[in-house]
């Protein structure tokens, strides 16, 4: 789970502990290539699970959040280089701000083979919200960026993290066919789609942390998973929020 893909002295909105300079992104995609990694659309990998459709021998699945402008300027020139694509999941309240995609943009990556995906209304933390509410952002979003970019909007992606109760029955029934979350692990064919895991991609990473996590090994993807196990407790605080 990627977010902004900047150098250092870009100057547009990006989040502080997420970003990662194209140049590491771009050893990402090489250690990818070298390794015989295949990309695959969330489509593809919901699919296999069905019966529908066969995955590559190493699939993997790249994401972006929030829609950064950075994701189209610097990550989508260097995974078309590399022959890879991804799911960006857009936020709709800063959908076209300055530092934020725009329609025409994100138009252009779904032209090029890429997925879209929901990121909620307005990247809220969901924890407080009642059952309206939370209807709002799932079916709300959804509406809007099907009926903008022209392509209906079948995958949401958890903001902030958190992720009410009961929650996932609601994200079925707004007719999405799955949910990434931010749960660190590995997903399988008989992963729940509704609680799909991902490994977020922070700031202070190397590619160390990024080949101990494709490689599925070492003392390092160790590390990762205490770390975000940590923070995922640190969330679960919210949980007792009315």
């Amino acid at each position: 789970m990627y977010h902004s893909v900047s150098p250092e002295v870009y100057v547009h909105r990006r989040p502080a502990s997420y970003r990662l300079s194209p140049e590491a992104f771009e050893q990402h995609l090489i250690q990818l290539r070298q390794e015989g990694f295949s990309t695959v659309g969330l489509e593809q990998f919901l699919g296999a699970r069905e019966g529908l459709s066969e995955l590559p021998a190493r699939p993997v699945v790249i994401t972006f959040d929030d829609g950064y402008l950075d994701n189209f300027i610097f990550a989508w020139p260097r995974l078309r280089d590399y022959g890879f694509r991804a799911c960006f999941f857009i936020t709709v309240s800063t959908l076209g701000e300055e530092g934020m995609m725009n329609t025409d943009q994100i138009r252009r990556l779904i032209e090029e083979g890429n997925e879209i995906g929901s990121h909620g209304l307005n990247h809220d933390l969901l924890a407080g919200k009642n059952r309206m509410q939370l209807q709002a952002e799932l079916t709300g979003s959804k509406t809007i960026l099907s009926r903008s970019l022209g392509t209906e909007v079948r995958f949401f992606s958890l903001p902030r993290g958190y992720q009410p109760l009961g929650f996932s029955r609601l994200v079925r029934q707004a007719g999405y066919r799955a949910m990434c979350t931010s749960t660190v692990g590995y997903n399988s064919l008989r992963t729940d789609p509704f609680r799909w895991k991902r490994f977020p991609v922070r700031t202070g990473w190397n590619i160390s942390h990024f080949q101990a996590v494709i490689n599925r090994r070492g003392l390092r993807l160790g590390e990762i998973i205490v770390q975000e196990a940590i923070r995922e407790g640190w969330r679960w605080r919210h949980f007792f929020k009315t």
